[in-house]
């Protein structure tokens, strides 16, 4: 499988084309995530694997609206560099895997990442609590980052990463028993989307959340 933008063409019959996003380097396989309004499109390169992750996930990656790839720095491990947003700015989060045991083998061990546009090296994005790992799913202008922390005791949660500053989600706003199980989008006014587990019905419910001033 190979990444590609559908690009409205000009004229005045215009319609849209779909132009491939080619892998990086010798690479065999492409999956594109994430574009933003400057045409700067994010994803995935790698071999011939899952659709997103594990060995398609060797090196994650940028695409100038030219569509010249560039590698985005990881987290040193060598699977599941996997970007899943791009802001305005041209600032990547996703998650990606460290060095350690099950790596090579493309065990899932990731944490999130948060890389600014130009940088020598991406941020890790811990997790919460005794959990075992954490995804990044959205950034907006200002640099904040939302996403999910899971694998321990206290089951999935929904984070905000913030000027280097991890928050749990749910001790951010009065929901009684409810649980914030993850955020999964932030817009530049702060609002987050995400999924919420109704502590009554068990149910698993869409949210939005906007900050008071």
């Amino acid at each position: 499988f190979r990444a590609a933008i559908w690009e409205i063409q000009p004229g005045s019959n215009a319609r849209i084309k779909a132009r491939e996003l080619r892998p990086l380097g010798d690479d065999e396989a492409s999956a594109a995530t994430a574009i933003n309004d400057a045409g700067q499109a994010v994803g995935i390169s790698g071999r011939c694997d899952q659709a997103v992750g594990r060995f398609s996930a060797l090196h994650a990656v940028l695409w100038e609206k030219n569509g010249k790839p560039t590698e985005i720095p990881n987290l040193g491990g060598e699977t599941w560099h996997t970007p899943m947003d791009i802001n305005a700015n041209g600032d990547v989060v996703g998650f990606s895997n460290p060095p350690g045991p099950g790596d090579p083998d493309g065990d899932f061990i990731a944490r999130g990442f948060y890389w600014a546009f130009g940088a020598a090296e991406a941020d890790s994005i811990s997790v919460l609590g005794d959990d075992a790992f954490s995804e990044a799913f959205a950034v907006n202008r200002h640099g904040q980052v939302v996403g999910v922390s899971f694998g321990g005791t206290k089951g999935p949660r929904g984070f905000l990463w913030e000027n280097g500053v991890l928050t749990d989600l749910n001790s951010l706003v009065d929901i009684g028993l409810d649980v914030i199980m993850s955020a999964q989008d932030i817009n530049d006014a702060g609002q987050i989307t995400g999924r919420i587990r109704d502590a009554v019905t068990g149910e698993v419910l869409a949210f939005v959340a906007t900050p008071i001033e």
